[in-house]
Protein backbone atom coordinates (compact mmCIF):
# COMPACT_ATOMS: atom_id res chain seq x y z
CA UNK A 1 0.00 0.00 0.00
CA UNK A 2 1.57 3.62 -0.83
CA UNK A 3 1.76 5.58 2.04
CA UNK A 4 -0.49 8.01 0.60
CA UNK A 5 -3.53 5.70 0.89
CA UNK A 6 -2.51 4.08 4.12
CA UNK A 7 -5.45 6.60 5.57
CA UNK A 8 -8.10 7.42 2.46
CA UNK A 9 -10.04 4.67 -0.11
CA UNK A 10 -7.58 5.28 -3.49
CA UNK A 11 -10.29 6.29 -5.42
CA UNK A 12 -9.86 7.96 -8.96
CA UNK A 13 -10.70 11.17 -6.91
CA UNK A 14 -8.28 10.77 -4.36
CA UNK A 15 -5.62 9.36 -6.73
CA UNK A 16 -6.14 12.65 -8.70
CA UNK A 17 -5.59 14.51 -5.53
CA UNK A 18 -2.26 12.90 -4.84
CA UNK A 19 -0.90 13.22 -7.84
CA UNK A 20 -1.47 16.58 -8.20
CA UNK A 21 0.40 17.49 -4.65
CA UNK A 22 3.40 15.13 -5.95
CA UNK A 23 3.99 17.06 -8.71
CA UNK A 24 3.06 19.98 -6.89
CA UNK A 25 5.89 19.56 -4.40
CA UNK A 26 8.54 18.26 -7.12
CA UNK A 27 8.33 21.62 -9.49
CA UNK A 28 8.28 24.11 -6.79
CA UNK A 29 8.97 26.43 -9.84
CA UNK A 30 6.69 25.67 -12.79
CA UNK A 31 2.93 26.45 -12.55
CA UNK A 32 0.68 23.72 -12.31
CA UNK A 33 -2.64 24.28 -13.06
CA UNK A 34 -4.57 20.95 -13.03
CA UNK A 35 -4.64 17.28 -13.07
CA UNK A 36 -7.39 14.88 -14.92
CA UNK A 37 -7.43 11.01 -14.90
CA UNK A 38 -9.58 9.32 -17.17
CA UNK A 39 -11.00 6.16 -16.13
CA UNK A 40 -13.02 5.63 -19.20
CA UNK A 41 -14.62 7.69 -22.34
CA UNK A 42 -17.52 8.54 -19.70
CA UNK A 43 -16.05 8.88 -16.54
CA UNK A 44 -13.07 11.46 -15.92
CA UNK A 45 -11.83 13.32 -12.41
CA UNK A 46 -9.94 16.79 -12.38
CA UNK A 47 -8.38 18.38 -9.73
CA UNK A 48 -6.96 21.98 -9.56
CA UNK A 49 -5.55 22.69 -5.97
Amino acid sequence: MLQEFAQEVPTTENLCIQIYEIVQRGFREAHLERVRLEETMMNSFEYAG
